[in-house]
């Protein structure tokens, strides 16, 4: 394994410019949440040990940014929910002044979805 500390900085990185095409190619085809992944997968494939400032830095160099995850539902679809949203607008218009309109759903809130972060 290479140590962190035989390298000075701003001089040439742990992976030579082949194994950072190779680590690029990878990680437009995966998708990783967290750079202590992408970190694991760089010492098993090539015996390096990146630091988190030093991954963060050759990430950069190959043109990879983090971003935080969008909340997007996994069974949403757009056609029911637009016929859904025009039925309710009419119910709302025909609905007397003391009437309500209650929602029910068979989820508990305690496993609505929740966005994760790399």
């Amino acid at each position: 394994m290479v140590s962190k500390d035989s390298i000075i900085l701003g001089g040439l990185g742990y992976l030579s410019e082949q194994e950072q095409m190779e680590l690029s190619s990878h990680l437009e085809q995966k998708l990783y949440a967290h750079s202590k992944d992408i970190r694991r997968y760089v010492i098993e494939k090539y015996g390096v040990d990146y630091t988190v400032e030093g991954l963060g830095r050759l990430l950069s160099r190959l043109d990879f940014v983090f971003k935080k995850t969008k909340h997007v539902l996994g069974k949403g679809d757009l056609e029911k929910q637009l016929l859904f949203e025009k039925q309710y607008r009419k119910l709302k218009k025909k609905k007397e002044a003391g009437d309500e309109i209650c929602f029910m759903d068979g989820v508990r809130s305690l496993y609505n979805s929740a966005n994760a972060r790399g």
